[in-house]
């Protein structure tokens, strides 16, 4: 896809001027935030993911795992990313969209209608606000993505 094939190079730009004591200083930045940003999640009522901008899960709320009926163990462990959870034409959409986000600072979030893929492939219809969260650098390494489902489809 080339949108991902853009998002990936934009990033491998913003990260080309960093040195590794930065990226273990990010990482370990990337790890406090998320500890406080579960402490939060918990306590919504809104099925909740955290991602890397890889696709990567880091973190899913019990209404997520209810919802999609995966659990938290296979999301985090690495039997699900993002792209397994979302059709290929959302993943398509998502990835461009992010990839124009990407590198700029001054947006925060936005909209994504998809469906979501259960482990027994049962479709899930609805959207996800996705939040961009940024490092020092103005890097986005931490997505946050609230999804709404549309229970009338």
């Amino acid at each position: 896809c080339v949108a991902a094939f853009r998002a990936r190079i934009k990033t491998n730009m913003l990260y080309k001027n960093i040195t590794t004591e930065q990226k273990v200083a990010l990482e370990i930045e990337f790890r406090n935030v998320m500890e406080r940003l579960v402490n939060e999640i918990k306590h919504l009522c809104i099925p909740t993911a955290v991602w890397r901008s890889t696709g990567e899960f880091v973190y899913v709320n019990r209404e997520f795992t209810q919802l999609t009926g995966w659990t938290l163990n296979q999301i985090v462990n690495g039997e699900a990313a993002l792209y397994d959870l979302i059709s290929d034409e959302d993943i398509a959409n998502y990835l461009e969209k992010y990839s124009f986000v990407n590198t700029d600072p001054s947006v925060g979030g936005y909209a994504l209608q998809c469906t979501l893929r259960t482990p027994q492939d049962t479709i899930i219809h609805g959207a996800f606000w996705i939040t961009i969260k940024r490092n020092l650098f103005s890097i986005p390494y931490m997505i946050v993505g609230n999804y709404l489902p549309n229970l009338w489809k």
